[in-house]
């Protein structure tokens, strides 16, 4: 299959003769996230919270992001999400029983009355 060549305007705002397959290239690559960022989504994803929650923890400035001006999409630095995992786990502490206390919860006595 041969290339057709369209009149397209292309990122740089000119119009140009090219071919689609370079248009849809340059489409891709405009929309792609650069490395060692990632999506609200993704990040979303990794933290196990929903987006709404993640734009807490950046606006919180507990994770790192930035808006891209050419499409206004909010990425995050994957250092940053890493870090923030990090820190949560570090801040969990494990249950450790006391001594002498019972391993399951004793049922409360019934009122009579």
């Amino acid at each position: 299959m041969h290339a057709v060549e369209v009149i397209c305007s292309c990122a740089a705002n000119v119009i140009r003769v090219c071919d689609p397959q370079q248009v849809r290239d340059e489409v891709m690559n405009a929309n792609a996230v650069p490395e060692g960022f990632e999506t609200v989504k993704v990040a979303g994803d990794l933290l196990g919270y929903g987006r709404t929650k993640v734009y807490e923890l950046i606006n919180e400035g507990k994770i790192a992001a930035f808006t891209r001006e050419e499409d206004g999409r909010t990425l995050i630095a994957r250092a940053s999400i890493d870090d923030y995992k990090a820190k949560l786990a570090a801040s969990l502490k494990p249950f450790t029983p006391k001594p002498g206390m019972p391993k399951k919860p004793k049922k409360p006595k019934e009122r009579s009355g």
